[in-house]
């Protein structure tokens, strides 16, 4: 089968490798779509994601869906044939984190795509059955990899305290910021405005909904945040850049008595901000480690239509042309927003 590898900083290759075998409660799936994330950008890049160095050839991808086409002894929750949505994620399961409902922080936890797990940039995957959620027939593969996004930011609303109308700010329309501004406005933001880089991604936040859009090139963000607000600022502040800066534009935006909530994830592993505003304000800083619960809410959302995941999805790639793919996302070219790798 063909599989793509990271085997220098932005330089992919594709390689024959032999097909995966299902071990006991593992299932082989033939993956059908896979999502370019945020996180794949910085091991792309030669960046560290947290305390995770890069060792090449590395391979990527864990925002999939595709067919199951085999399953392990043992396994009794999906059969071959089913359609599944992908959870990247799986912790060691008996820690105090796994047993108290928060796996997401579990320090051994294995992610695909992250060394020393193989990613889903290829055209099968062997995974756990648990780590898989069968997807109705009638949504389409591309559509689903956007829960695994949308199930984190559930979680990050939840995290946020954020109530039914209250004001709330996203600096970033990238993808996570246009699914978390649908997830705002469906939630009952009275306002919700926000600030990006980007022309073409500002004006798509525009059509989703956003009450006030700031480009950030021409002005300091969470000024003009504020001054949206006739100078109270906003009950939440979003980070959803990974850009150093936008932390402490969040701390300008909130009110007193806010949070600011950050989701990005910088190349940086130090970020100086303004503590003293931050203290004044009385700020809660709250962050985010993906998400605990499995996707199935982030599914029922998409499928009803309460979120539309199909608009965020820019381009489609065939798995040779992977290269291709991710410099468009890293330089911002041709209107890319998400981007689909279909490697089958």
């Amino acid at each position: 089968m063909l599989k793509a590898v990271v085997v220098a900083p932005r330089k992919f290759s594709v390689i024959e490798v032999p097909m995966p075998q299902p071990g006991p409660v593992e299932v082989l799936i033939k993956v059908m779509a896979v999502g370019i994330c945020g996180s794949d950008l910085h091991y792309y890049s030669g960046d560290q994601i947290g305390d995770m160095s890069i060792e090449y050839p590395l391979s990527l991808g864990h925002e999939f869906a595709g067919e199951i086409i085999e399953a392990g002894a043992g396994v009794d929750n999906v059969k071959p044939g089913d359609r599944v949505l992908a959870e990247p994620a799986t912790g060691c399961g008996t820690c105090e984190w796994c047993t108290s409902n928060r796996s997401n922080l579990c320090p051994d936890t294995r992610f695909c795509g992250s060394p020393p797990v193989e990613g889903a940039f290829a055209q099968y995957h062997v995974l756990n059955s648990h780590q898989v959620f069968r997807i109705s027939d009638d949504m389409q593969y591309d559509t689903a990899t956007i829960a695994d996004t949308l199930a984190n930011l559930l979680h990050m609303l939840r995290l946020s305290r954020f109530r039914q109308g209250d004001t709330a700010s996203i600096i970033g329309c990238g993808p996570i910021g246009l699914l978390l501004l649908q997830l705002l406005k469906d939630a009952g933001a009275s306002k919700v405005i926000v600030a990006e880089k980007v022309g073409y991604r500002l004006e798509l936040a525009g059509k989703f909904g956003a009450d006030v859009c700031i480009d950030a090139l021409a002005c300091d963000s969470g000024e003009a945040i504020l001054a949206a607000t006739g100078g109270r600022g906003v009950d939440v502040a979003f980070e959803a850049a990974g850009d150093p800066c936008a932390i402490d534009n969040c701390i300008t935006a909130a009110t007193r008595g806010g949070a600011v909530v950050v989701e990005g994830i910088p190349a940086e592993s130090i970020i100086p901000f303004n503590i003293r505003l931050a203290r004044r304000k009385e700020l809660r800083v709250q962050f985010c480690r993906r998400c605990p619960d499995p996707p199935t809410e982030a599914l029922e959302l998409i499928h009803t239509g309460r979120i539309d995941a199909q608009t965020l999805i820019s381009h489609h790639f065939p798995l040779g042309r992977i290269g291709e793919a991710f410099s468009m996302v890293h330089s911002y070219h041709d209107g890319a927003v998400k981007v689909v790798i279909d490697p089958n």
